[in-house]
Formats: C-alpha cells, structure tokens, sequence
C-alpha cells in the first residue's frame, strides 16, 4: 500500500507492499553518494586496502586484564559478569563492531578520546529521550525548558571535537606520507577528496565540514546496525538450538580447513552457505531500519492500479512490512534461516547469478 503524507511533504509515499521493488524508483541523492563512488573506483582500480585481521596479524594470543579475563590482543577487554562466566554480549558486539568500523574508517583499532566519563552512554539515553516536539512542532520548547536542547548541544560538541581530532590527526599523516598507497584508511581517502587529488573526482570536492560529518554516518550507520544484526542473531540462535549446532558444525568445520591458524578468513566465506543464511533471516526478521533511505520516483507512474507516485516523487518503503508479508514468505514472524539455503537473493535482496 502507498499512503501519501500531508500537505507538509506533498509528494512524499511510503510504501509497504511488495510490488514496490519493481517501480521506476532511484535512490535519493544523499551526502554518501561520492564516498561511495569513490570507494568503487578504488576497488576497479586495486588501489583499495587489503583486508586485515580485526585483533592483528597471525595466531591470536591473549593478554591479561584488571579484571582477570583475556581478552584478544590489540582488541576491546572481554566485558564479563566476575565469577559467572556470563560474557555481556551486547557490550561485547559493539566493541567489536567500533573495532571494524575504526580499522575500515580511520586504519586503527580505537578512536580519539577515551570513554573517561562515560559520554558515550550519555549520548544512548539522549537517543532514546522522548522529545513532544517531535511528534507535536508547536510544543518544541518544551525540549528548551527541560533542559534537554542543552544536553543535545553539549553532546554534539564532544563528538565534533572528537571528529576535529581524527581529521586533525589523519591530515598529517596524509602531509607526512605524500601520497596514498594501499594501506589508505577511508579518512584518508575523504581527505584527498578534500583537497581535491582524486583524479576524475574533483567534482566531489569536500569540505573540512563534509568531511567529519561523512565520518559521522560511517560510525553511526555502520556500527549501529551491525549490533542490533547481530545482537538478534545471536538471539534468534540461542532460542533455535538446531540452527545453532547446524551453524556450529559449519563454523568448525571450516576452521578445520585453515589447519595451519584455525582461524576462518575472509576467503572462507563464500563456502559458508548456513552462516550467509542466517544473517540473510535475521536481517528480515529483525530489520535494522523498519524505513529505507527515501527514493525518488524518475517519472509518474501508478502502483497496484490505484495509488500514483508523480515524477520526482520521494518514496519511503517500509522494508519491516514487507518482510513479514505472509504472501511473500511463510511463516514470517518464525527464524527459518533453510529458507535462503540455495536461495540466489544477495543481502540487499537483490538477485544474483550465485
């Protein structure tokens, strides 16, 4: 179904049905669009960075920390209940999510600015405040009032200062090396795009600005998502003891194979046909976003007979319905990760050759 909003975004449709992937739609224009261009270019042209181990090179070793347990060399303490054995897993997964995203974004492990006074959890419960304004525009000031605006602008500031310092930080390094080589990190890239050395790519030209607000959304977008994924895989895995010991054999098994570290590789993954599965169900089942990034229509066209999205048209389609549409799948409030065991639809839910 398509639903058009009200006279403040009138020609915004959202869309909930299935017969929305075949619509003349292209993706909103959005400030990622030349990161991710010049990613690509990178790729085509084998200039990207080789994939790295997430916690260093070789066998993993263990180190000790205050509390008593190990934890993977150069990677995040283990986060532990004392005594019980109970690993706190959500804590766990977002370290590990923010170790990726730095060795990716920024080419090392931890950020500017250590955690010292817990600011990073001031952050969560300020995105999780219930602001009126939000929902009612004319009871804005209520935010003012209560002091939360305040603690909103306060916030922000901390993190642009913290931006200000990983760009600071990967300017010089940028000015020390010279030039890019393959060990470029994402910023690095951003940076030349800056300064406009990115042949072809001038066009693109960022500012200091652009910059640390395209960093934003990596960590944001990149890191966030991530957890919640495998949060409720995890979730789903420990409720579903047959999908776990299937998984777990798959896993072992292709450790077995690398008999030399023991460890699964970047190369092993495409033989790990139950792993892909169970990241494809959870990803329909537990949607990150329930709301994809807005589309635009490229020209008038009518859906479904009777619901019309003029050109230039943004569409929202509301991806948490139609992946628990019971036309489209069976069963669809159950985690049945052998339903894309064979199955040539990629993680975007495109269709692949493969």
């Amino acid at each position: 179904m398509f639903f058009l909003a009200g006279a403040a975004a009138p020609h915004c449709v959202v869309a909930d049905s299935r017969p929305i992937q075949d619509a003349p739609l292209r993706l909103h224009r959005h400030r990622l669009r030349p990161a991710r261009r010049l990613l690509a270019r990178r790729a085509q042209d084998g200039r990207a960075p080789p994939p790295v181990p997430i916690h260093g090179a070789g066998p993993p070793r263990r180190q000790r920390t205050r509390g008593g347990r190990a934890a993977p060399e150069g990677g995040a303490p283990m986060p532990h209940d004392g005594g019980h054995g109970v690993v706190r897993l959500s804590e766990l997964l977002s370290a590990f999510a923010k170790d990726v995203a730095g060795r990716i974004v920024l080419g090392r492990l931890r950020v500017a600015a250590e955690d010292d006074d817990g600011w990073r959890a001031k952050v969560d419960a300020l995105l999780a405040t219930f602001h009126v304004g939000d929902y009612v525009p004319c009871l804005s000031w209520v935010s003012a009032v209560d002091g939360t605006d305040a603690k909103v602008r306060k916030a922000f500031k901390r993190i642009y200062r913290i931006l200000e310092e990983i760009v600071g930080d990967a300017d010089r390094q940028v000015v020390e090396a010279g030039a890019l080589d393959n060990d470029a990190a994402f910023v690095h890239l951003l940076l030349s795009l800056q300064k406009g050395e990115s042949a072809g790519l001038t066009e693109w030209r960022l500012s200091r600005d652009n910059v640390k607000a395209l960093l934003e959304d990596l960590f944001g977008a990149g890191t966030e998502a991530t957890i919640i994924v495998l949060e409720w895989a995890m979730a789903e895995l420990l409720r579903d003891k047959g999908a776990m010991q299937r998984l777990q054999h798959e896993v072992r098994r292709a450790a077995a194979d690398n008999e030399s570290s023991l460890q699964i590789t970047e190369q092993d993954l495409p033989g790990m046909e139950y792993l892909r599965a169970v990241i494809k169900e959870t990803m329909r089942l537990h949607t990150p976003g329930p709301l994809l990034l807005p589309r635009e229509a490229m020209r008038a066209t009518r859906i479904q007979g009777h619901h019309d999205a003029p050109a230039g048209a943004m569409v929202i389609v509301n991806a948490w319905a139609i992946a628990r549409d019971p036309e489209a799948w069976e069963a669809p409030e159950e985690f049945r990760p052998e339903r894309f065991v064979g199955s040539a639809v990629d993680f975007r839910g495109h269709h692949t050759s493969s």
